[in-house]
């Protein structure tokens, strides 16, 4: 590939590859969608076919910020024949044959995405992958599942489950800071994952794998710059290899983020009224005085990620502290009920989580890996007395068995002990307080709980053509009944390019553990409430030509929900809310050429049917239906179309486009309807007066060219929600809950530098 010429022309390029996205986005129902395919992933660095380094060790030559091996430069032939250890099995599996969809990111996609966050770059990347906002900050699904609590989700570091477990918490840290330059690839699971990593997997697993010496080596310092939504952060990252198989990792980022404010930024109601502070709101129209700037840090304060990791052989072990947290929009009610206060709300936490495991190799057919961790997460929130701190000790064994080439087996125990209530460490600026609600249960002193959990797999290659793959795991917990998740695969491969996957998986999630607590303090039941999801699906790939990639999905699932649901209009507990059935298509499609890698996404979901468990339920927020109020999702865009394009201009430089196109909030509407006609407008539900701008749709387009300069330097320029700059509505960031209420994203500016030592 030639230098880039110093003319119009290297101009000109740049300007094709954005005409190339802005002409592509529009697309028909029936278009075919892509996404990075499980048979081509972000690579884990390390890993290489049949035990090669060569792969992991190219990343000490490769002059762009992502440090790590690209896609793209890889024969397809090595790819299909790589085995990578996915967040989806738990023996290392050859990508073809993986029982799940799955989506991976590799470290370069994430620095060319430019995504400020961990949910951009999702939302960017991972078809089904929804967020929204609310007064908590935001709450993420995937393929309709979404929650008011984020504890749909599990989300893995290295492996190492991170969600809080209390309350009010779940899959929140790590979100929402700016900083992701220690990551070296993300893959997600778009589906219920119980089966491998417990309680709480029941849309889906979010695993983020970390560089680590072996596969980062050097010095580098990268610096970014955002306006409008205005940010500051800065990144280090130094690995160095101490042997053949030995090396340690070292990382810093901090950042500032002050957001934007109600001009770049403007939160629009769907109905007029005078708010709590005395002015008038009207339908359609940005509210008239000032708020809490979006995308806020927590206290207004600085956000840190450090990470340490010592890589020897078969042993690993990594320290990770992070600080973070986001301030949330004040909620609907907040400003229509004159009684409430309009205090800022926003959360924030810390985290510390030391991870060590290591493997021995019993014989050349049996290998046991073994596990140990523990974590200390201490949650802070502005408004209400959500402060406190809860522990956990972990610890895993597992044996890994493969006597022959068609059999790989896996069996193991994890024990976890948990510790709740405790005293807040004390966020810096905020106050140490025990958790408050615990008071309605006459008991606030801390508790311990524990979980014991066995779980399994077994691989069967029955010949070239059928591939079983069958799994398990049972969770018994202080104050739940055992919890069974299984699952089974049928992977058929009729010829090197087809692949058909038969997939049944259940999951399971328990209540929060306050919740579990009230039950046991109020009623002395240890049978806590649990809700469970039986999901199949049928996935089709094709590996078309070396270019051309493309996968079909069908699903449907059966989900017993537990969720905070009203029996009064004033009246609010965490309960079995219903029954509902949904069904779901989702299409991908990959084309990568030498110089242009174009991903295709489009995903549509859809309720079949939802019955309530008590006809006392008079609110809930899944959907209008059980009242005869239309028949869709009531937080969720029944189609979602992402579009991304990497074009090499030259070998100095690359442009990048991403589009996400939701197509609007149907079951929104209904609620909101439901809602005027049982209850004339509670706040506490989507409302509106007819103004339905709210209800439609929403589109994303970020812009980016990233220049290597030199051969230690890079520079890269995004643009983010650029159609904001013609018409903010096109950026509307719905809320959950409150369908009827959102907040524009601000378009904006960021600058990145890259510099290696």
């Amino acid at each position: 590939m030639k230098s880039c010429p110093n003319n119009s022309r290297f101009r000109n390029s740049v300007s094709m590859c954005v005409l190339l996205v802005l002409s592509s986005a529009p697309c028909a129902v029936g278009d075919i969608g892509i996404q990075p395919p499980p048979r081509l992933p972000g690579l884990l660095g390390s890993l290489a076919p049949d035990g090669d380094d060569e792969i992991a060790d190219e990343s000490k030559d490769d002059d762009r910020p992502a440090n790590g091996t690209d896609i793209f430069d890889i024969p397809l032939e090595e790819l299909m024949g790589m085995s990578v250890a996915t967040a989806a099995t738990l023996f290392p599996t050859e990508s073809r044959f993986v029982p799940a969809a799955v989506t991976s990111i590799s470290g370069q996609q994430i620095s060319r995405s430019g995504a400020r966050n961990l949910d951009e770059l999702l939302d960017i990347h991972v078809p089904g992958f929804q967020y929204m906002h609310k007064f908590e900050s935001r709450q993420m699904g995937i393929r309709g599942i979404i929650s008011d609590r984020n504890n749909k989700m599990l989300l893995l570091v290295n492996g190492r489950v991170m969600n809080g477990k209390t309350v009010d918490l779940g899959a929140y840290p790590e979100r929402h800071m700016s900083m992701l330059g220690d990551i070296q690839s993300v893959d997600v699971v778009r589906g219920p994952g119980s089966a491998v990593h417990g309680p709480g997997a029941i849309a889906g697993v979010i695993k983020l794998t970390t560089y680590n010496g072996l596969n980062f080596e050097g010095f580098d310092v990268q610096a970014r710059q955002g306006f409008v939504e205005e940010f500051t952060n800065f990144e280090a990252r130094y690995g160095k290899k101490l042997g053949e198989d030995t090396g340690i990792f070292l990382y810093y980022g901090i950042d500032n983020y002050k957001g934007s404010d109600q001009k770049d930024s403007p939160m629009i109601f769907s109905s007029g009224f005078t708010a709590s502070n005395g002015q008038a709101v009207v339908s359609g129209q940005p509210v008239p005085f000032d708020i809490q700037n979006d995308a806020v840090s927590h206290r207004s304060q600085a956000r840190h990620k450090v990470h340490a990791q010592f890589t020897s052989g078969s042993f690993d072990a990594w320290v990770r502290y992070t600080r973070g947290g986001e301030a949330g929009d004040r909620n609907q009610a907040q400003y229509m009920n004159p009684a409430i206060s309009l205090s800022p709300h926003t959360t924030g936490y810390q985290q510390i989580t030391v991870f060590m495991q290591r493997d021995f190799e019993v014989s050349d057919t049996v290998t046991i890996n073994t596990q140990f961790s523990y974590d200390i997460l201490d949650f802070d929130r502005v408004g209400d007395s959500q402060n406190f701190t809860e522990e956990e000790y972990y610890g895993r064994i597992m044996a890994l068995a493969q006597p022959n080439a068609d059999h790989s087996i896996a069996i193991g125990f994890e024990i976890s002990h948990e510790q709740f209530g405790k005293d807040s460490l004390g966020y810096p600026g905020g106050d140490a307080m025990v958790k408050g609600n615990l008071t309605r249960a006459g008991d606030t002193s801390p508790w311990n709980t524990d979980t014991r959990s066995g779980l399994g797999e077994y691989q069967w290659r029955v010949n070239d053509l059928l591939t079983v793959i069958l799994g398990g795991r049972v969770d018994d917990h202080t104050y739940t009944d055992a919890l069974f998740s299984p699952r089974a695969a049928l992977v058929i491969t009729p010829n090197d390019a087809d692949t058909w996957k038969f997939m049944y998986n259940r999951s399971i999630r328990r209540a929060d553990d306050v919740d579990l607590r009230v039950e046991f303090l109020t009623s002395g039941s240890r049978d806590g409430q649990a809700e469970e999801i039986d999901s199949f699906e049928l996935r089709f790939e094709r590996q078309h030509s070396e270019e051309l990639w493309f996968a079909l999905s069908a699903y449907t699932g059966d989900y017993d929900i537990v969720a905070f649901t009203f029996t009064s209009p004033t009246t609010g507990i965490s309960t079995d809310l219903g029954n509902l059935d949904f069904y779901g298509l989702e299409a991908e499609m990959i084309y990568a050429t030498d110089k242009t890698r174009i991903i295709f996404s489009h995903n549509f979901t859809k309720h079949i049917d939802f019955d309530l468990a008590s006809p006392t339920i008079i609110r809930q927020n899944v959907s209008a239906s059980p009242y005869g109020f239309g028949n869709d999702l009531a937080n969720w865009s029944n189609h979602v179309t992402k579009f991304t394009v990497e074009c090499d201009i030259c070998e100095q430089a690359t442009a990048y486009a991403s589009l996400r196109y939701y197509w609007g909030y149907p079951g929104g509407e209904d609620l909101a309807d439901y809602n005027a006609a049982a209850f004339g407008g509670d706040p506490r539900l989507p409302v509106s007066d007819g103004t339905d701008r709210a209800f439609e749709e929403s589109i994303f387009l970020n812009l980016g060219v990233e220049v290597r300069a030199s051969e230690s330097t890079t520079i890269s320029v995004h643009a983010f929600n650029v159609l904001g700059w013609i018409d903010k509505d096109y950026n509307k960031r719905n809320f959950f809950q409150r369908t009827g209420q959102y907040r524009s994203q601000a378009p904006g500016v960021g600058i990145t530098v890259h510099i290696k030592g």
